[in-house]
């Protein structure tokens, strides 16, 4: 197990979090949420010169995957997407408009699911409340938290959106998010990072 490296590219008119994920001894990268600005995206990753491996959604709002499309016909690999969110993909209207056909070489995630990709091990936990779907991936091995927009630094996601659910939200983070280790750093979907300690205060959960 090499050293996890993390690069935030910041997309979209709301500035939604991309991820670029990679294990320095491997060079194979993930990118969770192409939000926008597929060249943007694919030029970061020329210039850290990884081989990209898969891409990662968190739940299937168009700021998250709106450059979708154009890393696809770039790299040519797998779109790993929220089973729940699936049918979100298609067109949708509103502040962000974004469409993706699934393809066949996509690959549907359910809680639970243990992926290993780019040599890292990935855990997938489902959270749903922003979006039915929504979805969080765990790098045990290295205390690393992908939350979306489940969790944020302080704050948690909206649910006033279609699909939305307050109690389900909270649920989801007190019963799945708040119990991982407390050293646990989270990368939200919009904005600044925290920990898992620090959200235990926010929530007022002990262990």
């Amino acid at each position: 197990m090499g050293e996890l490296e993390i690069r935030c590219v910041r997309v979209g008119m709301i500035q939604t979090n991309c991820y670029i994920v990679y294990d320095k001894d491997v060079r194979k990268a993930l990118i969770v949420d192409p939000g926008d600005d597929a060249d943007y995206i694919a030029e970061c990753i020329k210039k850290i010169d990884v081989s990209v491996e898969a891409v990662l959604l968190t739940h299937g709002h168009g700021d998250h995957f709106k450059g979708l499309e154009g890393i696809k016909e770039r790299y040519q690999v797998p779109v790993y997407i929220p089973a729940d969110d699936a049918g979100r993909l298609k067109y949708q209207g509103g502040f962000v408009e974004a469409s993706y056909e699934i393809r066949p070489d996509d690959i549907l995630v359910h809680d639970g699911d243990r992926l290993s990709l780019a040599g890292m091990r990935i855990e997938v936990i489902h959270t749903p409340g922003h979006t039915e779907g929504g979805t969080c991936y765990y790098f045990p091995e290295h205390g690393i938290l992908l939350s979306g927009d489940t969790l944020f630094r302080h704050s948690w996601g909206r649910t006033d959106l279609e699909g939305g659910n307050e109690m389900q939200l909270f649920r989801s983070i007190r019963e799945k998010l708040l119990p991982l280790p407390e050293e646990t750093v989270v990368l939200p979907g919009h904005e600044g990072t925290t920990t898992i300690r620090e959200e235990r205060i926010v929530h007022g959960y002990k262990a």
